[in-house]
């Protein structure tokens, strides 16, 4: 079996045709051939097939070499073009050799035409691994032009609104896909809802994509964008029509005409802040480098996120750490500890919002706690002056507090219903609960305590407001103590 060889004959006599195909043949060719002899069939030829190389004859009686070579650059294909004629001069022949073709054999005479053949198809290769080369480094140079723009701007970004808008702008631009949209993370919830950034080329075409997008939020691990969460990169479906299980929204996108579908991360740290997903209305088979640029610019867009983030921790330190003086100073104007209790609570629940706050102090001899002060909301839990057996703390719950660690339940009704202050506690709605220890002089005197009607309500960040509040409080209260101690021992001496 020969090599295979798709080759136009552009010849009026049959009989010639057939002794270039003979040639082939003995020249270790299995040709597949169509013969045209008109500038019609030619073009048509040329438009149905694609073909390795093109043998003319120079001069036909409707048609010629010259017209043939004109219609295949006319139609910009490198296609290699041969004339084989015995009808015409040298000084024709160079001149058509300087008009494009590639080389001219004597017909009936073919001794050169497979070597002649052959050489063109290896030129003809080089040629195109060139191109494809050229096209490759020009590829890569729009990718590197399109980081560059994103980096610049993701330097120079304020805000996280403002430079998600300028890449899903950019990488629309470059993708030529009609549509981007940015989902973000609820940091509350862990569900990735609509960060209301779109890029929409027909906006009255993609208005109803755009509709359902906005009133869905989805799960961590649903959809889209569920498989880039669970594999933290990017993710493209080619066409979510015959592949759209993992597509939520596939409907809606494929009754506005969409068909494939591209989505990234942006991760800040190890979280991911961000998720920039993009919709074309063609199938587009998948690219290795673009999974790379949309990779990096995933990267440059966290930064971002980073770096507000750690900007917006800095300024809640320093407030924190302004707050933390003002307390300092108005604890030293306050004489009672019910004074102290009631300034902290009433900063707590500006801080945190805590559905429940109180202070309570411990009476390890009677083993029995005492709320001093207390504020809910719409619950009667635990009200001032109330008293409750310490037995409400699990052993191990009172080890933690002595030592300086919060004991934490995410849920009361985890915990024994035999308590009457836990069964007031869950009657009341109330779920997640913190103690925080009040140490003074490393002994415990009570508990800073945070109640919520919803389970694991407190961040971490208001957790240790709330501990360094209660390492104030409970210097406050002895401070309160001891001056009490030393007016009553005046009072005796008098």
């Amino acid at each position: 079996m020969g090599k295979p060889l798709r080759v136009l004959i552009v010849e009026d006599s049959e009989d010639d045709a057939l002794l270039l195909l003979h040639d082939l043949r003995r020249g270790g060719y299995d040709p597949q051939f169509e013969r045209v002899e008109t500038a019609e069939a030619m073009q048509a030829a040329l438009t149905n097939q694609i073909w390795d190389v093109v043998l003319s004859d120079y001069s036909l009686p409707q048609f010629d070499a010259p017209s043939a070579l004109a219609m295949l650059q006319g139609m910009a294909l490198d296609i290699p073009f041969i004339i084989s004629s015995g009808t015409i001069g040298e000084d024709v022949a160079v001149a058509s050799l300087k008009a494009g073709a590639h080389d001219f054999v004597v017909k009936h005479s073919n001794a050169r035409l497979i070597p002649a053949i052959e050489r063109e198809l290896r030129d003809a290769e080089s040629r195109r691994r060139r191109r494809k080369a050229e096209a490759e480094l020009s590829r890569k140079s729009l990718f590197i032009e399109v980081l560059q723009e994103i980096a610049v701007a993701a330097n120079e970004a304020t805000t996280t609104d403002g430079i998600l808008q300028f890449a899903v702008d950019k990488v629309c631009a470059f993708m030529g896909w009609p549509v981007g949209h940015v989902y973000v993370s609820d940091p509350r919830t862990g569900e990735f809802m609509s960060g209301r950034v779109w890029h929409l080329d027909n906006p009255d075409l993609f208005g109803p994509f755009l509709e359902v997008t906005e009133a869905t939020r989805l799960p961590p691990h649903t959809g889209l964008i569920g498989q880039v969460v669970d594999r933290r990169q990017t993710v493209w479906i080619v066409d979510f029509t015959q592949d759209g299980e993992f597509f939520t929204r596939a409907a809606a996108a494929i009754t506005c005409g969409l068909r494939g579908a591209l989505a990234f991360p942006v991760l800040a740290g190890a979280e991911i802040v961000a998720i920039l997903e993009f919709f074309t209305d063609e199938i587009v088979e998948i690219d290795q480098l673009l999974l790379d640029v949309t990779a990096n610019i995933g990267t440059q867009l966290g930064q971002v996120f980073e770096r507000q983030n750690n900007e917006a921790a800095l300024r809640r330190y320093n407030e924190r750490l302004q707050i933390l003086h003002r307390i300092d100073r108005a604890i030293l104007t306050m004489q009672a500890p019910e004074e102290i209790a009631e300034f902290i609570l009433s900063f707590i629940q500006q801080q945190i919002f805590a559905f429940h706050a109180s202070v309570t102090l411990f009476d390890f001899a009677a083993e029995e706690a005492q709320v001093l002060m207390a504020y809910s909301q719409q619950t009667k839990a635990l009200p001032t002056g109330a008293h409750f057996s310490l037995a409400v703390f699990p052993p191990h719950a009172l080890e933690l507090l002595r030592t300086g660690h919060r004991y934490s339940v995410d849920d009361l009704r985890e915990l024994p219903q035999t308590d009457p202050t836990v069964q007031t506690l869950q009657a009341e709605g109330l779920r997640a609960w913190v103690w925080i220890p009040l140490l003074a002089q490393n002994t415990l005197i009570g508990t800073l305590n945070l109640g919520s009607n919803k389970q694991a309500a407190f961040t971490t960040e208001q957790l240790e407001i709330a501990h360094e509040v209660a390492d104030q409080l409970a210097i406050g209260i002895q401070q309160a103590r001891y001056q009490d101690r030393i007016k009553r021992h005046n009072a005796e001496l008098e």
